[in-house]
C-alpha cells in the first residue's frame, strides 16, 4: 500500500512540474511577442487547483495476503532460476568449445575471454540497473556475491554429484598454472582495492582505465602461464 501511495504522489509531482514548465515556456514566448501574461494565465490550467486522485486499496489485508502467498513460491523460483542458469551454462561452454576448435583458439583463451564475458554480462546489467537507482552497495555486492556463489556452490555442487555417481571418486583437475593463477587473482584483488582507494572511492574515467589495464595484465600473464612461457614453481 505504501508503494502505491508513493507512486501516486510521485505521479502528482511529475504532473505539476510539467504544467509549471509549460506555463513558463508559454509566458516567455508571449512576452517575446508582446502579448500580455494575463492572457496565458486564463488559457492554462491553474496548477494550484490541479489534483490527482489518490485512492488507497479498499481492503489492505487482501493485498497483504496476496503478497504473502506470492512470497511462498520464492524457493521454487530460486531453484528454477538455478536450473535455467545451469542449462544455459552447459550450452554456452559447449558452443564456446566448438567455436574454439573451429577457429583454432585454445581453451584457455576462450575461458579467459569469451566465457568470462558471457558469465559477467548478467552481473553487469543488474549492477548498472541498481547503480542508476542510487543503490551503490547493492551494485558492488552483486558483483562480489555472484563470484562467491560460483566458487562455493557452482563449482563444488557438480563435482559432488559426479563423485556420488562414481563411487566417491575424486575429480582430477589438471592445469599448468592453476596455483599461480589463484595467487594472481589475490594480487589483482589487492590492486583493485588500492586503485579504488586511490581514486577516492569514486567511479571515474581514470578508475575505468585502470580496471581495463589490470584485466589486460591478468589475461596476458594467465595465458603465458598456461602456455608455459612463464614457469610456475608449483604445478598441479
Amino acid at each position: 500500500m505504501d508503494t502505491r501511495l508513493g507512486g501516486k504522489f510521485r505521479e502528482k509531482a511529475s504532473i505539476l512540474h510539467k504544467i509549471a514548465k509549460k506555463k513558463c515556456q508559454v509566458e516567455d514566448s508571449e512576452k517575446a511577442n508582446g502579448v500580455a501574461a494575463s492572457r496565458s494565465d486564463r488559457n492554462l490550467p491553474n496548477s494550484s487547483n490541479m489534483e490527482v486522485e489518490v485512492t488507497p486499496p479498499m481492503n489492505g489485508t487482501a493485498v497483504q495476503e496476496g503478497e504473502t502467498s506470492a512470497k511462498k513460491f520464492f524457493p521454487i523460483t530460486f531453484v528454477g532460476s538455478i536450473l535455467w542458469i545451469g542449462a544455459f551454462s552447459y550450452l554456452m561452454v559447449w558452443w564456446a568449445h566448438q567455436v574454439g576448435e573451429t577457429m583454432g583458439i585454445t581453451e584457455e583463451i576462450m575461458g579467459l575471454t569469451i566465457l568470462a564475458a558471457g558469465t559477467s554480462i548478467p552481473d553487469l546489467i543488474t549492477s548498472v540497473i541498481v547503480a542508476r537507482k542510487g543503490l551503490g552497495d547493492m551494485a558492488v555486492s552483486s558483483s562480489v556475491g555472484s563470484n562467491i556463489f560460483d566458487i562455493t556452490i557452482g563449482l563444488p555442487f557438480p563435482w559432488l554429484m559426479w563423485s556420488f555417481i562414481n563411487g566417491m571418486e575424486p575429480v582430477k583437475v589438471s592445469s599448468n598454472g592453476l596455483f599461480c593463477a589463484i595467487v594472481l587473482l589475490f594480487v589483482m584483488l589487492l590492486f583493485v582495492i588500492i586503485s579504488i582507494a586511490a581514486c577516492k572511492w569514486r567511479m571515474s574515467k581514470l578508475l575505468g582505465f585502470i580496471m581495463f589495464l589490470l584485466y589486460f595484465v591478468f589475461l596476458v600473464v594467465s595465458v603465458m602461464l598456461e602456455k608455459k612461457i612463464i614457469g610456475c614453481p608449483v604445478s598441479i
